[in-house]
């Protein structure tokens, strides 16, 4: 493998984000760990905020499942990161992927014990994604808000977005 130029490094850096995102959704948290770690050092060298943000977006989620797979409430490392990511977004000027942050920031804030938070976070989320059409991002929100809340309406709102939508990349997460 060789690595990518630096000119190179936006175009890689989404292919690395991609690849993380699946092997967080695989459970492999370390090897996606890994994979973000290399690829951020080149994009703060080129001041990429967009691929910075979905960086330490994914480092936040690994933080997210490493935490409480340690059973522990220290999410200040995963705060740090998903804080970078919401600011490095909004930098970019790219509400089209911001509701993506604001989900896990929900998750974070819910976790973190502050609810009204992670419903601001959400609404938010689904106000920007409602205005441009983003159905996958609605279906996320609905879905985290069943997740998070215990609500059994927006697990159905879910999975009728998600069977409309043909996003079958969550239909494991409707159980």
């Amino acid at each position: 493998d060789t690595q990518p130029e630096v000119q190179d490094t936006p175009r890689y850096g989404l292919q690395s984000i991609s690849i993380c995102e699946l092997l967080i959704d695989a459970g492999r948290l370390e090897a996606a760990k890994d994979q973000a770690d290399r690829m951020l050092p080149k994009l703060d060298k080129v001041r990429q905020p967009r691929e910075i943000a979905l960086h330490h977006l994914v480092l936040g989620k690994i933080q997210l499942r490493r935490t409480a797979r340690a059973r522990s409430k220290n999410y200040s490392t995963a705060a740090k990161h998903l804080k970078r990511a919401v600011d490095e977004m909004w930098k970019a000027s790219r509400q089209d992927e911001l509701p993506l942050v604001l989900i896990s920031r929900a998750e974070l804030l819910f976790l973190q014990g502050d609810r009204d938070g992670a419903r601001t976070d959400l609404d938010e989320a689904w106000e920007i994604a409602e205005r441009g059409s983003m159905r996958l991002y609605m279906a996320d929100v609905h879905l985290q808000r069943a997740r998070l809340f215990g609500d059994k309406g927006e697990l159905e709102k879910a999975r009728a977005m998600i069977e409309r939508c043909g996003y079958g990349r969550r239909r494991g997460t409707l159980k």
